[in-house]
């Protein structure tokens, strides 16, 4: 049975259905970055000049706490599903001999946890992602499957829509 989980945090995007009234649920976007401080941008303080997302914080909601993993399918699946990368399947980013078949170490999004996009699905919201993936690449483990309603890939150089 998968978890109830309850997270919203800081390249997945969501985004909601616009609506022009006030009394509609808002507008949802997540951003993962690899490789960026948490200072980097403006909005939390930082020296480069972002003031797109500059907008967006003023006029949104900032969220600021969260562990994280060195490693980017980890830290993807610790955000997406509110749950250490073990308890998502995403223990690590390779096979070693002494993780093969081990529970936590699936290197696939599981039946064990909830992805944030079946949430928000669940709400009534259209889900999208664009950029990678690494999060299991076997048939059970395909973004749609993980409540994405649209998924635009970009692996190697190439661009694919899944």
């Amino acid at each position: 049975m998968k978890k109830e989980v309850t997270l919203a945090t800081l390249s997945i995007i969501f985004s909601g259905t616009a609506h022009s009234t006030q009394n509609e649920r808002p507008d949802i976007i997540v951003i993962i970055a690899d490789d960026m401080g948490y200072s980097d941008i403006t909005p939390f303080g930082g020296e480069i000049p972002t003031p797109n997302l500059q907008a967006m914080a003023e006029n949104g909601v900032r969220m600021s706490q969260y562990y994280t993993s060195p490693m980017s399918a980890p830290a993807r699946a610790m955000l997406l599903t509110g749950n250490t990368s073990q308890q998502a399947g995403i223990g690590g980013m390779w096979w070693y001999e002494n993780t093969i078949g081990k529970e936590g170490y699936e290197l696939r999004l599981t039946d064990r946890v909830t992805t944030m996009a079946e949430r928000f699905k669940d709400a009534g919201y259209n889900t999208l992602m664009a950029g990678k993936w690494h999060l299991g690449f076997t048939p059970g483990s395909t973004p749609k499957r993980s409540g994405l309603s649209s998924f635009f890939r970009l692996d190697g150089g190439r661009r694919q829509s899944l």
